[in-house]
């Protein structure tokens, strides 16, 4: 008699064991479930662009504004703040037009104003007779398209 025992016919595994189908069930189905939910998401996506363009509402991706500190540097109230800031030094000039325009902007956007205010102080900071010129004629430049604007409104 040998000591090792004998393998029952009852101890054969027949077919495969119901954790191990679940196992290739999850593994078969993860790929059409992924296609599935890519498929969704993307049509989901068109849809949404579809019905913007039906409703005549600009695309989100499209629509920008400019930063406010770009437009602090460029703006009415940057002008004005150069011209007022650098009137002891270069001279005075008339700008009604141009505080017209600022106090305009300082009642729609407070930050605008603020912002103008501190880059053009940053301007001045080393200033001399050839940064005078070139400020004065900036600040002309942006009186007379401020009385274009005055115009254009009126």
């Amino acid at each position: 008699m040998s000591k090792v025992p004998a393998k029952s016919a009852a101890a054969k595994p027949t077919s495969a064991s119901p954790r191990f189908r679940k196992k290739i069930a999850v593994f078969a189905l993860f790929p059409v479930i992924a296609l599935a939910a890519g498929g969704y998401a993307g049509w989901s996506y068109y849809e949404s662009a579809a019905n913007a363009a039906a409703h005549d509402l600009p695309d989100p991706i499209s629509v920008s504004t400019i930063p406010t500190e770009l437009a602090a540097e460029t703006s009415f109230t940057h002008s004005y703040a150069l011209a007022s800031i650098i009137a002891n030094q270069c001279g005075r000039m008339k700008i009604d037009a141009l505080k017209k325009a600022s106090d305009t902007e300082a009642r729609m956007d407070g930050v605008l104003v603020n912002m103008s205010w501190a880059a053009a102080a940053r301007r001045v900071y080393l200033l001399d007779e050839r940064q005078c010129r070139l400020f004065l004629r900036e600040i002309r430049a942006a009186n007379a398209k401020a009385e274009e604007k005055a115009a254009g409104t009126s």
